[in-house]
């Protein structure tokens, strides 16, 4: 047997381990994979039950929590200044915080991905520390605690992802009120706009009649003004 063949031949042994490959679905030997569970919590079967998850964080899409942190801190959320009361200025921040709005959700989606398989890690893996020491005897509070002193990396991670999740939810919130506020302003100076225009229309055309009613004898322009 080649030294190919021979690796390959552990591969397969490997995944026939419970928790290996558990994320490929068309793949993995629910089965199998069942009837071994049956059998109870082992030192053994709580590693490989570590082992698969490990393996399934490897799938998350990947971030920098760090990167995070610095892009949410660098958002601009002003509305208003004292400069920037045209309506061109306010729709170039309406569409900065469109932009926000887009790039937060991505940001949200990843990090609550993260969240939602650390938190089931750490449940899972949780239970199953404590039924893991109650085999050993001793109180409750030294079986809970000792569990949770297995499963403390990955209540870490829960919490990191947690407070990512937070910061971003309450950045989200900004933004969408940033944004109502902005579109409020510019509304209002559309409005304005429109009733401008008319108002001018309006005028223009009443010059205009009060050019045509007004003697001959008079010099007046078209624009309704005497001329000297």
């Amino acid at each position: 047997m080649s030294s190919v063949e021979i690796e390959t031949e552990i591969e397969l042994q490997d995944s026939k381990r419970v928790g290996c490959n558990i994320w490929e679905d068309e793949e993995y030997d629910f089965i199998g994979d069942t009837k071994k569970r049956l059998t109870g919590i082992s030192k053994e079967t709580f590693e490989d039950e570590v082992q698969a998850w490990t393996d399934g964080f490897k799938l998350l899409p990947h971030y920098n929590r760090l990167s995070y942190q610095e892009e949410l801190s660098e958002m601009e959320l002003s509305v208003q200044s004292d400069t920037n009361f045209s309506f061109e200025e306010l729709s170039i921040l309406y569409s900065t915080q469109v932009a926000y709005r887009n790039r937060l959700t991505s940001m949200k989606n990843i990090v609550n991905a993260h969240y939602e398989i650390y938190n089931q890690a750490y449940k899972s893996l949780d239970k199953q520390a404590f039924k893991l020491f109650s085999k050993s005897g001793g109180s409750v509070d030294d079986r809970r605690a000792d569990a949770a002193h297995v499963v403390a990396p990955f209540l870490r991670l829960v919490s990191q992802a947690k407070i990512m999740l937070d910061q971003i939810e309450e950045k989200i919130a900004t933004v969408e009120f940033a944004s109502f506020q902005l579109s409020r302003l510019l509304r209002e100076r559309e409005a304005l706009s429109k009733i401008n225009t008319s108002y001018d229309r309006e005028g223009q055309h009443n010059r205009l009649n009060d050019y045509h009613s007004r003697p001959k004898y008079k010099n007046v322009d078209e624009d309704g003004f005497e001329q000297i």
